[in-house]
């Protein structure tokens, strides 16, 4: 019997039934809405904001104020991708011409890639030197001004090297032709930076590891290494063959030998005239990492395993690898003897900056400085007298015609700026050396019988000066913090040296630092340089100061010629302010020195120094001691030190 047309639809319809069917019972007294009936779904919510018209104000406050600020990030970041990428390395402006220190510094870069530490004294122009040579076009510095650092721990050194290394092969793929692809390279230090931001976003700046620098340091080294094997016209000519393989026509071998010929010709610098022919080092961008100042690295990084960390892989990049030059300027006199505990400074090497000759000094005088000084002025100018004070410091110089120019041409040079501060800093280091010995001497004649209510205070420390490396001979993890520990040297210790280096004719003297320190004594000689009275040169300096050589002091027959480091006054002005010092002092040397001195031309630092300094301590205890008697004190240690033994001593 036939279907009817409508029991066929019923049974299809019936079919597809269980697609919508629940088993979930309704619930009574709400039937299931129909085609037919009106779906009332939302309307709770609609009661619920008549209800509390409030909260919904207020939720849509904040997802307002969630909108605003997805907006201004959105805005940042596109200004923040639109800002050029700076390489602010230029040469200084007014840069005095230095031939020989130039010369030395290009050859050095220009050769094959090392380990350079260039030492020498505040405000010689270590900086100035490399802005000059550095800012050809034949390099990229990545330069760490560390007077202004920008990390104070090992996130932020991570960050700023990744951003520099990020930024040097940004600049390489868009400056140099054919050299697009390192822009991955890049990409490389950006993701890498990312993921260390947002570990650091969760867990703090505590999270970054000396792993994290070692893997940035071996992403470095990667990209250079790819750097130095890529070749750009063998790459360009695999992209043009592959582009052109359907239209290719058959040449001769000889004609397309000479077509590859010229375009290498076109496409390749000429050689520098100063490296070898044929040198990469000099058709390629030199990278060079830059770190100014570097002695107060590990002030910042007080992790010794980061730093060892650091310091290797800069010896991989420049002695194993050759990829790159790596520069610490430093004008700290132990920075070396730091790298030296690290194992570092044997591979390293030491170019010593020093101050210019006095044929240098007096061309700076008359071609810079003399046509700014006022005609009436400049017969009031002596330059014999102000090269005895300042010899080649330049910077020197400079204060020092200016403050004449404003005083009217009436200013000598003991009212210069430069001679109060080394008159002050020679006069501090002689008083709280002196004072630390009389409590050393208080202290070993009534230690057993005094009760500690006597000492209320600790023991001086002498004058201290700053510095962020630990102490040589201290564990690597100690930093110099030992502020209450009293100077190693005596007063009169000084003095001698003072005598010894400022005696000469033709400017400051140097003696051999192992030599001083048999004679006094390693921790003194040390406490001497640290208190920035004396520079310790590990090396002779690029340009001869002074006239000629100038004259080294021999404490020993035997050391007449033999090499090594040398200590001498800090600055010109500080041994021309030793000689004030000394008059003031009215210092006489012991008479065993003057006559070893007549007789054999030696010198012999700390003789009879301990029989002195003890023979003027009990004069100086017994007048203090009919002093106390005479007034009624009592015997305290506040006592000890008054007005008139400061004006004796």
């Amino acid at each position: 019997m036939p279907r009817s047309r409508s029991s066929g639809l019923r049974f299809s319809s019936d079919s597809f039934a269980w697609i919508f069917r629940t088993n979930l019972p309704p619930r009574r007294g709400m039937p299931l809405p129909t085609v037919q009936s009106r779906n009332l779904f939302g309307l709770g919510e609609i009661i619920q904001v008549l209800a509390s018209p409030g909260e919904t104000l207020k939720s849509l406050a904040e997802a307002r104020k969630s909108l605003e600020e997805a907006r201004q990030e959105i805005k940042e970041s596109k200004e923040r991708s639109q800002l050029p990428t700076t390489h602010t390395f230029s040469p200084l402006p007014g840069f005095f011409e230095r031939p020989a220190e130039i010369r030395t510094l290009t050859r050095i870069f220009e050769g094959p890639p090392s380990f350079t530490v260039l030492c020498g004294a505040s405000s010689v122009g270590k900086t100035a030197l490399l802005r000059e040579v550095l800012s050809s076009s034949r390099y990229h510095v990545l330069h760490f001004d560390l007077r202004i650092a920008g990390f104070a721990d090992l996130a932020g050194l991570y960050l700023s090297m990744n951003k520099q290394m990020e930024q040097y092969f940004n600049i390489l793929s868009q400056t140099e032709e054919g050299y697009q692809e390192f822009e991955k390279e890049a990409w490389a230090f950006k993701h890498d930076r990312l993921n260390i931001e947002r570990s650091i976003e969760r867990g703090g700046s505590e999270i970054v590891k000396t792993s994290d620098v070692a893997r940035l340091m071996e992403l470095f080294q990667s990209a250079l290494l790819h750097y130095w094997k890529f070749d750009p016209q063998k790459e360009n000519g695999n992209d043009d063959a592959i582009s052109s393989e359907g239209t290719r026509v058959e040449v001769t071998h000889q004609k397309q030998h000479s077509r590859d010929t010229e375009r290498t010709a076109e496409k390749s610098p000429e050689p520098d005239a100063c490296a070898p022919i044929g040198s990469e080092y000099t058709r390629r961008r030199m990278p060079v990492i830059f770190f100014d100042e570097a002695h107060k690295l590990p002030a910042l990084i007080r992790s010794k395993e980061a730093m060892k960390c650091l310091l290797d892989s800069m010896l991989v990049l420049t002695k194993q690898d050759r990829l790159c030059h790596v520069v610490h300027a430093t004008s700290d006199s132990f920075y070396q003897s730091w790298l030296r505990q690290l194992n570092i400074m044997q591979h390293c090497k030491i170019i010593c900056i020093g101050d210019c000759s006095k044929a240098e000094t007096r061309t700076y005088f008359e071609e810079r400085l003399l046509p700014g000084i006022p005609e009436s002025l400049r017969p009031n100018l002596n330059f014999e007298a102000i090269y005895d004070a300042f010899g080649g410091k330049l910077v020197h110089w400079a204060d020092y015609v200016t403050d004449f120019i404003n005083a009217g041409g009436d200013f000598s040079i003991e009212r210069s700026s430069h001679f109060l501060q080394a008159h002050s800093l020679l006069n501090l280091q002689l008083l709280h050396a002196s004072e630390s010995e009389l409590d050393a001497l208080e202290k070993e004649k009534h230690g057993s019988r005094r009760s500690t209510a006597h000492f209320p205070t600790p023991p001086p420390a002498g004058f201290k000066i700053y510095t962020p490396l630990p102490s040589v001979g201290a564990p690597l993890n100690r930093f110099s913090t030992a502020s209450t520990a009293p100077p190693s040297f005596k007063a009169m210790q000084l003095l001698d040296v003072m005598h010894k280096v400022s005696a000469t004719g033709a400017g400051p003297g140097c003696i051999r630092y192992f030599a001083l320190c048999r004679a006094i004594g390693v921790r003194a000689v040390d406490d001497m340089v640290r208190a920035r009275v004396f520079e310790l040169r590990w090396s002779e300096p690029v340009t001869v100061e002074g006239g000629g050589y100038d004259k080294v002091l021999k404490l020993e027959r035997y050391e007449e010629d033999a090499p090594g480091p040398v200590v001498r006054p800090t600055t010109p002005i500080i041994a021309y302010a030793m000689r004030s010092v000394l008059r003031e002092y009215e210092y006489e040397p012991a008479q065993e020195e003057e006559e070893e001195e007549g007789e054999e031309g030696d010198t012999a630092v700390g003789t009879g120094t301990d029989e002195r300094i003890e023979k003027r301590m009990r004069e100086r205890e017994r007048e203090e001691y009919d002093y106390r008697e005479s007034s009624g004190m009592s015997d305290d240690k506040s006592d000890y030190m008054s007005l008139p033994d400061v004006d004796e001593y």
